[in-house]
């Protein structure tokens, strides 16, 4: 009986621990946070956010690009200046008013277009940002300024 323990116990031991049972570090996670709002001002003066449905939202990724956005007639295209060829977006998002995205590390494009149904109605925008390792980017944008049907800068 003792030598049987005595084997049981022994094989827990070498078996027990394997290159499973090390610790690996977590994933590192980063990305960016959308957020949408249209202010306006209350009769007291106070100016307050209200947050606002982009009706689509498109990502590039942009290392070594240099983007633009012609507007719907793109569809789901921008155009590279650096290569002089258009891109599918590499992420589409409907109906976004504050989101968090998880993304690799580096240079992005983004443009949003509004719905058609709230003003400014199908109005554009564009902008790069850039991810770092282990970090989320806040990214907002105001639809206050837009004007429907048209561009405006972000």
């Amino acid at each position: 009986m003792k030598k049987t323990v005595m084997i049981l116990l022994l094989m827990s031991v070498f078996l027990g621990c394997s290159k499973k049972d090390e610790v690996t570090p977590p994933e590192t996670k980063q990305g960016v946070n959308l957020k949408f709002v249209k202010s306006s001002k209350l009769n007291s003066g106070e100016t307050v956010e209200n947050a606002f449905n982009i009706s689509i939202v498109m990502i590039w990724k942009a290392d070594g690009k240099n983007f633009k956005y012609n507007g719907l007639n793109d569809g789901l295209y921008a155009y590279d200046n650096t290569s002089k060829q258009s891109y599918k977006a590499d992420y589409s998002y409907q109906n976004i008013r504050t989101e968090t995205y998880n993304l690799p590390a580096g240079q992005y494009f983004i443009t949003i277009i509004t719905d058609s149904s709230e003003s400014p109605k199908l109005a554009y925008s564009y902008t790069n940002f850039t991810v770092e390792k282990g970090n989320y980017l806040n990214l907002k944008k105001d639809v206050s300024s837009m004007s429907s049907y048209t561009y405006t800068a972000w």
